[in-house]
């Protein structure tokens, strides 16, 4: 049987977002948004994907507490919160959703670029208006 991937939800997200989320089979995910972010850094561990806004700091602490992470997904603009030298370094794809304010279109935008992620080889930093997203929006049928 083919393993679960984690997700760690460090920060509020709609409630849509979690509806998305229950709906796919190989993927299990913790919402850890409302804990301590020192309890946080013992739940992003083991995880492969994690999903922030702006409240948690992927910084060096938080890197140094993940052991399986392969990417980031920032779920806002920006990625002021997010250090992406020290994501390069470890090989984990940082990417950002700068229409994540939108609040549904965020959330279907995050969980888009989350499963891509889950499922290519690549490594690279990415964003939304990257030409590697544009099958993503031109084929909605994707999510």
């Amino acid at each position: 049987e083919k393993m679960k991937k984690k997700i760690v939800i460090c920060d509020a997200l709609h409630k849509k977002a979690f509806e998305i989320l229950d709906s796919v089979d190989d993927i299990e995910y913790i919402d850890a948004s409302k804990e301590d972010k020192t309890k946080l850094l013992d739940i992003i561990k083991d995880a492969d994907v994690a999903i922030t806004r702006s409240s948690t700091d992927v910084d060096e602490k938080f890197l140094d507490a993940v052991q399986n992470l392969k990417s980031i997904v920032r779920a806002g603009v920006g990625v002021d919160n997010v250090d992406m030298d020290g994501c390069s370094k470890q090989g984990i794809i940082a990417m950002n959703v700068p229409t994540a304010n939108t609040i549904i279109g965020g959330s279907i935008i995050t969980f888009a670029l989350l499963y891509y992620s889950l499922n290519t080889k690549r490594n690279r930093r990415f964003n939304f208006n990257s030409r590697s997203f544009r099958p993503c929006r031109e084929n909605p049928s994707f999510i």
